[in-house]
């Protein structure tokens, strides 16, 4: 019966020490014991599925538990007036970012100056401002990892003593969940500043939407144009695998 009660009483313990913890202490500690059982499934078999999902399930509630503390830092910042300020002026400089990545699509898709397709940009825009925000992300999490674990070594080795079992715990944590946002994000995302993806979209988009038709300029039915000046038009055609632009000598004829 002894060891019964304290079990029991263990396990009260436990019980309201769990209930006194915050949302993302829960999920970094569920984050970290599955992130052991990973390991442990991967020295049985290395490229077995359960260790895949554990891996996979452990970087996720790791990834959330990071994003539900930044969050719940952030927020209260953000009625301060130099945050406003700061918040505008990386709002502006994210869309100016965002801007030159669709630039740089239409250029890479079409060959031509992407200034004549305004549309095929503004319909890029949004996928652009993920773009910038992914590499921000990276960033940022990148450099908190490096800050947690500056700020670690700093407090162990010159003024305030050593950390506890759950700030160890918690470093840890914090430190795997910057890692594994860094690395989703990277690895969803791609290296390259423009995908394939998005040539595709703006070659296909800048035919139907910034072309139009002109049979006075145009030699087969599934040509398109763009008028530059009184001289000069850009050519679309679908004949081939993908659109094509290219630049052909068509001046307006007087009336």
């Amino acid at each position: 019966m002894s060891d019964a009660a304290e079990r029991l009483h263990c396990y009260q313990r436990f019980s309201a020490w769990w209930e006194n913890q915050s949302l993302a202490i829960k999920v970094y500690l569920v984050g970290l014991a599955l992130l052991l059982m990973a390991i442990a499934s991967f020295h049985a078999s290395p490229r077995g599925l359960p260790t895949s999902c554990l891996a996979y399930a452990s970087s996720g509630l790791l990834a959330f538990g990071f994003l539900r503390e930044t969050y719940l830092w952030v927020t209260p910042k953000l009625q301060l007036p130099l945050v406003k300020l700061l918040v505008t002026g990386a709002s502006v400089m994210a869309l100016a970012a965002a801007t030159g990545i669709s630039k740089m699509a239409v250029n890479e898709a079409t060959g031509q100056d992407p200034t004549h397709f305004p549309t095929t940009i503004a319909l890029l825009l949004p996928l652009s401002v993920l773009r910038v925000v992914s590499v921000v992300a990276i960033v940022v999490s990148t450099l908190s990892t490096a800050g947690l674990m500056l700020w670690a070594g700093a407090r162990i080795f010159l003024t305030w003593g050593p950390l506890e079992d759950k700030d160890v715990l918690l470093l840890v944590a914090r430190v795997l969940a910057g890692l594994s946002i860094a690395l989703i994000i990277s690895n969803t995302s791609g290296p390259a500043i423009v995908p394939s993806w998005m040539q595709a979209l703006a070659r296909k988009s800048a035919l139907f939407l910034d072309l139009h038709d002109d049979a006075a300029c145009t030699t087969k039915p599934d040509e398109r144009t763009h008028r530059i000046n009184d001289n000069v038009v850009i050519v679309g055609a679908t004949s081939g695998t993908y659109p094509t632009y290219v630049r052909r000598l068509c001046a307006i004829a007087p009336e």
